[in-house]
């Protein structure tokens, strides 16, 4: 029994968080419909799953209707961004001790050594900064990550790909934070 005004991506959650999470896309009566689609008594509903998704997307919070998918996504995202932002920070942090030729060890003695420097309020704020910037890099990414899905699902489904052929589409790869360079971060702007 799901709520009224429930999505396919509701109904993937109620049967199993790990098929919410891998969600792609649905179809509903057969037919192929949007994952925002609000669902009616006595849909019959098949969920496409693809266990190399990149999971869901923040923007979902909007979409369902249960406060079960809700909380699930909130947790994946906890989960995700926790250890994203750790290896994120610790990368920016990196970084910059480079560029002022201090080792990390070394910034850890002097952070445990100073008293005021580990209270300050600057460094707080840096973190909450960098908490937010990473934040809206990860929408951005499953944003894109969502876009491609679609757009890869749509190329494969032209018909025997002669259009997809002719108009040059190709499909695209997804976005990961692994695969950027350090010139990748100076040059990405928001």
């Amino acid at each position: 029994e799901l709520p009224e005004g429930s999505t396919p991506i509701d109904f993937a959650y109620r049967i199993h968080t790990s098929v919410g999470e891998t969600t792609t896309g649905a179809l509903v009566n057969n037919n192929m419909v949007p994952l925002s689609y609000k669902l009616q008594s006595n849909d019959i509903v098949k969920i496409i799953t693809n266990k190399n998704s990149p999971g869901p997307s923040k923007e979902w919070l909007n979409i369902v209707a249960s406060t079960q998918a809700k909380n699930k996504i909130r947790a994946f995202f906890n989960r995700i961004d926790k250890d994203d932002n750790l290896k994120h920070g610790e990368e920016l942090l990196n970084k910059e001790l480079r560029k002022k030729k201090f080792s990390y060890n070394e910034f850890l003695t002097i952070y445990e050594a100073n008293k005021e420097l580990r209270e300050s309020d600057e460094i707080y704020k840096a973190s909450k900064q960098l908490e937010l910037i990473d934040e809206e890099l990860n929408t951005l990414r499953n944003y894109y990550n969502a876009n491609i899905s679609e757009y890869n699902k749509m190329i494969k489904k032209f018909p025997t790909n002669i259009v997809a052929e002719i108009k040059r589409y190709r499909e695209r790869p997804f976005y990961d934070l692994k695969d950027m360079t350090d010139e990748d971060y100076d040059d990405f702007k928001l």
